[in-house]
């Protein structure tokens, strides 16, 4: 039953990352700068994620085995998370956003392959079958022609694409390790989020720095003056982290007891295709070739598959 509970859980997460993109893919419409943006909304997740922490289970201590190496690895996994995030706000500025999307989240290959080849995850007949058709699809989505331009190549938007799908693999790998230490994470979710929001934030005041220094105030006034701004920052903290908050690191954990923790992401992210997919055909009005639609219900299918 917690098997059922967990993929449930993660699915729900899935599809409301439909959120993120959607934020990301129309705030460079509307001058925001995704840095900036994020930036401020990570103070705002602290915030929702720190009365959770505050009256829910302490923080363990960090003699226990395994918890100082957790915490290393979970603010790597926000350092990477937040790199993720800017270079697909990037990306999407000038290429097909369904693609673009579609691309980034198979960055789920990380953490399956290291769970299944080092970290003796469950992997089935059904398993295999199900991955499979989840790359496929993936494939297909991504090499079919630019549904903006109706190329096949060029625009920066590309190279944007490639780097976010680096670094989401590298995020999720960080992110998924505490949960195969013996006896599971120690640490409670809630800290877990703010762990992450701490790398997160930090790399974002960086990348701030680095890219503003000389006017960084001037463009924090800027952003705070449109209202288009804040009701971004609201849908995205309100309507997205605390479901995460409550359902992701949760579900990551039934089902790592379960022994299937290396599926946590992949179904996670095929959820998050399909509604994302809906989305950019429905409202976004772009167009899909019949091998792009077919592609997408392979990803489903595998789905159903790798729940065996």
């Amino acid at each position: 039953m917690d098997f059922w509970i967990g993929i449930l859980m993660v699915m729900t997460v899935g599809v409301t990352w439909l959120v993120v993109g959607f934020v990301l893919g129309r705030g460079p419409k509307h001058g925001i700068l995704s840095p900036v943006f994020l930036f401020i909304n990570i103070i705002g997740c602290a915030l929702v994620a720190l009365p959770f922490a505050v009256c829910g289970n302490p923080f363990p201590a960090w003699s226990e085995p395994g918890v100082c190496a957790a915490v290393w690895c979970f603010i790597g996994s926000g350092v990477f998370n937040a790199l993720q995030l800017v270079f697909m706000s990037k990306a999407m500025e000038n290429g097909p956003n369904g693609v673009i999307w579609s691309i980034i989240q198979s960055g789920f290959v990380f953490p399956l392959i290291f769970g299944i080849v080092f970290m003796g995850s469950k992997c089935t007949a059904w398993t295999l079958a199900g991955v499979a058709l989840m790359l496929v699809s993936l494939f297909v989505i991504g090499i079919g022609k630019d549904t903006q331009t109706g190329k096949t190549g060029g625009g920066n938007w590309k190279w944007y694409c490639f780097s976010s799908f680096l670094v989401t693999g590298v995020s999720q790998l960080f992110s998924t390790f505490p949960f195969y230490q013996k006896g599971g994470c120690r640490i409670p979710n809630p800290w877990i989020s703010l762990i992450c929001y701490f790398g997160y934030g930090a790399i974002l005041l960086i990348v701030l720095l680095v890219t503003h220094r000389a006017s960084l105030f001037r463009v924090f006034r800027e952003h705070f003056g449109k209202r288009i701004f804040w009701c971004y920052e609201f849908l995205l903290v309100f309507a997205s982290y605390p479901v995460g908050i409550l359902l992701l690191y949760p579900g990551m954990t039934r089902l790592a007891q379960a022994g299937q923790g290396a599926i946590s992401y992949p179904v996670a992210v095929m959820s998050s295709i399909a509604a994302f997919e809906i989305y950019a055909v429905a409202v976004l009005r772009e167009r899909r070739s019949a091998a792009q639609l077919a592609a997408l219900a392979l990803g489903l299918c595998g789905i159903f598959l790798v729940c065996f």
